[in-house]
């Protein structure tokens, strides 16, 4: 680990020594990052109730506005799916399947402790909300529900009270710390990388376009 750091530490002090200051106004991130939520759903969550799980990696669209040399902010927006297939939990109950979207939308301040013309290394914040948005499917509740009450009662039920699909929607508080860099391949064309702690995700690649 400590050999890694060294490494990186080297390349980032070669690329600042022969590099020059680069003027530019604006930043346009496209990236995709892994949540810690995603890893444990893709890894951990399977087993007694969940027979199937699925978690997609966390795509990103950001615009940075550089206000100086070493002050940036903007705005940046993700999205993840995730997928529950739970089973029955005895044979008359409902097999449930699950699916979950969820939108970021923050707001950034990016302090750059370097910028030039072949790397830039920021650290930040960002604050916004995460908005959940769900769909539960129970696949026999409607045959469950004319097992269980009469023809005339369990009509009603199907057709006008109990829906076989629940509709769930909710915004939440989101803030995340971050620390990252570009490292440029091209005048224009950067890679990127960075870590975070918070919501939408740990980790992060991508590219970085600047104007």
């Amino acid at each position: 680990m400590k050999k890694i750091f060294l490494v990186i530490a080297g390349i980032v002090f070669s690329l600042s020594l022969f590099a020059q200051s680069f003027d530019a106004t604006h930043k346009i991130g496209i990236g995709v990052g892994s949540s810690f939520l995603g890893l444990n759903t893709n890894m951990w969550v399977k087993g007694v109730l969940v027979k199937d799980a699925y978690a997609s990696p966390v795509p990103q669209l950001s615009y940075t506005f550089m206000a100086d040399e070493n002050i940036g902010v903007g705005f940046a927006a993700t999205y993840q799916f995730f997928y529950f297939d739970l089973f029955p939990i005895d044979a008359q109950s409902s097999a449930v399947i699950m699916k979950i979207n969820r939108f970021n939308a923050t707001f950034h301040l990016k302090y750059y402790f370097i910028n030039n013309n072949k790397l830039d290394v920021y650290a930040g914040g960002r604050l916004g909300i995460t908005y959940w948005q769900g769909n539960v499917s129970f696949s026999q509740l409607n045959d469950y529900i004319s097992r269980i009450a009469p023809a005339f009662i369990s009509d009603a039920l199907i057709s006008k009270v109990v829906p076989s699909n629940l509709i769930f929607r909710k915004p939440f508080f989101a803030y995340q710390l971050n620390l990252g860099g570009n490292v440029y391949v091209t005048k224009n064309i950067g890679l990127k990388i960075e870590t975070g702690l918070g919501a939408p995700y740990w980790a992060m690649t991508g590219l970085n376009l600047r104007l």
